[in-house]
C-alpha cells in the first residue's frame, strides 16, 4: 500500500514485471507518456519497462499489485 499526499509526487520509475495500480481512495494523475486521472476504485495496468510516475491531486491511498 502507498499513500500520496495532495501535490506530492512519486518520481518516474519502471518495473520489470507487469503490475496493477489501484487507487482505493483520493485522486491521482498517473503518467506513462499519457496523463490519466485515477480516483476511488480506478485502476491501470502497468507494462514492464515503461517509465511512469504519479502525482497526488488529493490525499490518496493506492495499491500496487505485481
Amino acid at each position: 500500500a502507498l499513500k500520496i499526499l495532495e501535490n506530492a509526487q512519486l518520481n518516474e520509475h519502471s518495473t520489470k514485471v507487469p503490475a496493477l495500480f489501484v487507487c482505493t481512495s483520493g485522486k491521482v494523475v498517473f503518467e506513462n507518456g499519457l496523463k490519466q486521472q485515477l480516483s476511488s476504485c480506478g485502476y491501470i495496468h502497468i507494462e514492464p519497462y515503461v517509465k511512469n510516475g504519479v502525482k497526488g491531486v488529493r490525499h490518496s491511498k493506492l495499491l500496487l499489485i505485481k
